[in-house]
């Protein structure tokens, strides 16, 4: 136990981040104060630990996310992304993951313009660093297939959505198996981006 214990010591301060980390996905309401007291007693003084202090408040993003925050956590990921981005480089894995979970926060608060814009920057990033065979990568090419059919006004705007759904869903399904939910998701895409373009004149 930690309790007596200055709030510096170091079975203290690991005994708060396991308890926050533990609670994060089955109870975010209990998990969020316990991981907000980590993040302020690291800010006071453990601010050279750089990485520790991103993977914490990466778990308050998701804490957030799960109690419809969703605002409070794009404040979180705006940051992750830009100093993972910093700290690693653009084509790290931690960056591209950092960025993907920002796209999709941006997408939800219906930021479109602006995740797409993102998105076109990372894919490249992706294929760069990751390879065209990564789960980020594919990840990063249907984020951006699917905005893209959302918001495409013409046929002509649709052959970007196209053009990835063609490049990528044979490739999914070949690294991940038929049964694999990368590969229905790829498969559902491929469904609406038929239909968009078919509600196009040719």
């Amino acid at each position: 136990t930690y309790l007596g214990r200055p709030e510096t010591h170091f079975i203290r301060c690991q005994a708060m981040g396991i308890l926050g980390n533990a609670l994060v996905t089955s109870r975010p309401e209990d998990a969020l104060p316990v991981l907000e007291a980590d993040l302020a007693l690291r800010r006071r003084y453990f601010l050279h630990d750089e990485e520790g202090m991103l993977r914490l408040q990466s778990n308050c993003a998701r804490c957030l996310h799960l109690l419809g925050r969703h605002d409070e956590a794009q404040l979180f990921e705006r940051e992750l992304y830009r100093k993972w981005r910093a700290a690693l480089g653009a084509t790290h894995e931690i960056t591209i993951l950092a960025a993907i979970n920002l796209v999709e926060s941006l997408a939800e608060g219906e930021a479109t313009s602006e995740a797409l814009t993102l998105l076109r920057r990372v894919l490249p990033d992706a294929q760069r660093g990751l390879g065209e065979r990564h789960n980020l990568t594919f990840r990063a090419a249907g984020l951006l297939a699917d905005l893209v059919t959302q918001t495409a006004t013409s046929r002509e705007q649709m052959g970007e959505a196209n053009a990835l759904v063609q490049k990528y869903f044979e490739t999914v399904r070949h690294v991940f198996g038929s049964g694999h939910p990368l590969v229905q998701s790829f498969l559902n895409l491929s469904e609406q981006v038929r239909a968009k373009l078919a509600s196009f004149p040719a």
